[in-house]
């Protein structure tokens, strides 16, 4: 077991100590204030793989929050290790300043840019069209509608919206203050615990020709036009849209959190 010394920010793991284990719920972000830790997938397993090793000054553990998952990989002491963990709240007090507010904008999209990351530009294709507010007549219509109870009460009674601008982020509302910092989003879904939803679900990204739903790599997955997208294991993380209509089911088709959308 760890020691806590007197700071409970403060934790000590002794060599080959188990800090956090892939598939462990997120919590805290660690900073190494003294050792090395080694990072590993699929740990104790015939499959075992070492990533990295980290040292003085580094840090692990900000990607389970920023992709809203669990931990993605375990963290082993090598040496006598002295952390501080950092709670994901006091972010908040780093862009409280006026600097602060102007830098919020960067970090909010260099988290986006990691959420998407396994996602190659040139995989789909063609250069994405982005923010198009000043010229919506070079677009089809877009509206994504209500297509069951619950995806009505996540749009809170809005049956229909209408997308006209691009790429167009979609996630859940979250009232914890530091997931603004992790999660922005064009249009923010509402929904009761247990959630199903991701704070960062999906996208719809304009190309110079087609429309494409672009998992933002949540973890709970979608399931479009009967195609399972993102966040089941060995699936796709985008999908071409068709003109007309296409169904969207949020997370596994059961969940009935369903959106229809039209082209």
């Amino acid at each position: 077991m760890h020691e806590l010394i007197p700071d409970d920010k403060i934790r000590k793991f002794y060599t080959g100590e188990v800090v956090i284990r892939e598939g462990d719920p997120t919590d805290y972000i660690y900073l190494i204030r003294s050792g090395t830790a080694k990072v590993i997938t699929q740990y104790e397993t015939d499959n075992e793989s070492v990533i990295t090793l980290l040292g003085k000054g580094e840090s692990f553990g900000e990607l389970g929050i920023i992709l809203h998952r669990e931990r993605l990989a375990t963290v082993i002491a090598v040496t006598d290790l002295e952390l501080e963990a950092i709670d994901p709240d006091e972010f908040n007090t780093l862009f409280e300043t006026e600097i602060g507010r102007k830098l919020r904008p960067v970090f909010q999209s260099m988290a986006e840019r990691i959420r998407v990351g396994g996602i190659k530009l040139s995989q789909l294709g063609y250069s994405i069209v982005f923010d198009s507010d000043d010229d919506q007549s070079a677009f089809e219509e877009i509206r994504l509608i209500a297509n069951s109870d619950l995806a009505l009460k996540a749009l809170q009674g809005i049956e229909m919206v209408r997308i006209t601008k691009f790429p167009f982020k979609v996630g859940r509302y979250s009232d914890k203050k530091s997931d603004s910092l992790f999660h922005k989003n064009d249009l923010y879904l509402y929904e009761d615990k247990p959630h199903k939803i991701s704070l960062s679900q999906f996208s719809i990204i304009k190309t110079e020709e087609n429309y494409y739903f672009l998992d933002r790599n949540g973890g709970i997955g979608n399931v479009v036009n009967g195609k399972k997208v993102g966040g089941f294991e060995g699936t796709v993380r985008k999908v071409q849209l068709k003109k007309g209509e296409n169904l969207i089911h949020i997370g596994k088709e059961h969940y009935n959190i369903v959106f229809k959308l039209i082209i």
